[in-house]
Parts: C-alpha cells; sequence; structure tokens
C-alpha cells in the first residue's frame, strides 16, 4: 500500500526509453522519508538522472508505483525544486542574479513575466537563504561556478519547494566552492528533504543521511555504509565489472 506519509514511495519501477532493448530502470524500489538528504551514486548510464526525471513526471514510467510527497509526480511538480545538471541559463543574456531567481517564480504568477513585490521578496530570499544575496545585481555571465550553482538552487527554492532535487550540482566547481556549496545545501536540509545525484563518494559518505546505488535497479544504504570498496563489491555481484563506474 502506498506510505502517505513518504516524501517519495517507489515500488516495482521499470522505465524503458522508447527503442532501447534494455530498461533504464527496472523493478526498483525507493522509499524518502522526513528530512533526509539521499544522495544518488552509481556508474554513468546507470539510470540516475531518469530516476530524477521520473520523479519530477517528466518521464512516464511503464510498471510500479511512484508517489511523490503522496501523489502522482506530475501532479505535484511544482511542489519540487529541480536542479539540472546542465541549467538552461545562458551566461550571454544579460541577466542579474535576481532574474534568474525570479525565474522560479514564474507558475505562481499571474501576470505572466511580470512580477509582483511578494515575488521579489521570495526571491531577495531564495538569495539570502544560499549565501548570494549581495550578487543580485551582479550578471551571471560573471560569477564563478560556485556562485552560478548557488544562485540556480535559490532559483528553485523561490517556488517555496517540499523537496529539492539535484544533479550533480558539484560538478565544475572547486574544492573550496564546492565546502561552500555543502554548507548551504545541510543548512536547506533542516527545513525541506533534498536528494542529490553525485559521483564524489567521500561527500556522501561523510555529509549525507543516505544513499541510493542506482544501476538499472536502487540498493539504499546508509551514508556511513558507503565507500568505494563497498560500491565495488555491491557492483560485482549485480554486473561482474566495475570498470566503467566513475568514481570522484
Amino acid at each position: 500500500m502506498p506510505d502517505s506519509n513518504a516524501v517519495i514511495d517507489i515500488e516495482g519501477l521499470t522505465f524503458s526509453y522508447p527503442g532501447r532493448a534494455a530498461p533504464a530502470l527496472e523493478n526498483s524500489d525507493l522509499r524518502l522519508e522526513g528530512r533526509d538528504f539521499l544522495g544518488l551514486v552509481g556508474p554513468n548510464g546507470g539510470g540516475k538522472t531518469t530516476l530524477l526525471k521520473v520523479l519530477l513526471g517528466l518521464v512516464q514510467h511503464q510498471r510500479g508505483r511512484v508517489r511523490v510527497l503522496g501523489d502522482a509526480p506530475t501532479r505535484v511538480r511544482h511542489r519540487v525544486g529541480y536542479v539540472p545538471q546542465h541549467a538552461a541559463v545562458d551566461p550571454k543574456v544579460p541577466a542579474n542574479a535576481l532574474d534568474v531567481v525570479l525565474m522560479g517564480r514564474l507558475h505562481r504568477s499571474s501576470w505572466g513575466p511580470v512580477f509582483s513585490r511578494g515575488d521579489r521578496t521570495a526571491a531577495m530570499a531564495a538569495l539570502e537563504r544560499t549565501g548570494t544575496a549581495e550578487l543580485a545585481r551582479s550578471p551571471i555571465s560573471e560569477m564563478s561556478g560556485g556562485q552560478r550553482q548557488r544562485v540556480l538552487i535559490a532559483r528553485a527554492l523561490a517556488a517555496d519547494p517540499e523537496l529539492l532535487l539535484l544533479d550533480e550540482p558539484t560538478t565544475g566547481i572547486d574544492v573550496h566552492r564546492e565546502k561552500e556549496l555543502l554548507s548551504v545545501l545541510l543548512d536547506l536540509n533542516r527545513r525541506l528533504p533534498i536528494v542529490m545525484v553525485s559521483h564524489d563518494l567521500a561527500l556522501v559518505s561523510e555529509h549525507l543521511k543516505s544513499c541510493a546505488f542506482v544501476d538499472r535497479q536502487v540498493s539504499t544504504l546508509a551514508a556511513s555504509e558507503v565507500s568505494l570498496a563497498g560500491i565495488e563489491r555491491l557492483y560485482h555481484r549485480r554486473n561482474g565489472s566495475f570498470a566503467d563506474f566513475e568514481g570522484p
């Protein structure tokens, strides 16, 4: 039976892309409760990003049950914040951080791209929560990778989400900026559950609360149990090869 109290409740999920022989995800279960911080790890092409798309209702699974915030993903998409791996923000566009974050309020505006005072207040609050309020008038094109990622997270937060999904937010930023970003995420996790795709096993094992290894199927374990050797043993049991896994 569906768990109405679970933030994410997946049972027997199978999803296949058209024209592909093997399912991207097969007979997978996953449950997220409370204010968890779940890391998704696994080989490239193992289904991590596909799982996020299923949770957002961007693709429709063929078998199994998927509930997000107690309902079908397509019905609650507006309640979920999402930061894709390659966010569609063109640095050549003459937009500042506040402009970008206001995009997160579009679905709440009855006037299209005309924003109310309340929208601007919410956008500034999101910038404050990600430590980027001082960048509100700064052009997005002049920001570092870490600053841009925090602004994109602020854009997701501006919609007042009840769940935050992140697809490899630390990719392409240096160690110092990664620590800053992680600090922001850990603070946000006090208020809402987070699911984050990552290749950094050390980050997942040291800082997150739980982990799911995704390689067509989903295996859940405590983040403290995550290690390269542990993931390798799991991968060997399932596939007999570990060569295509890319760690941190």
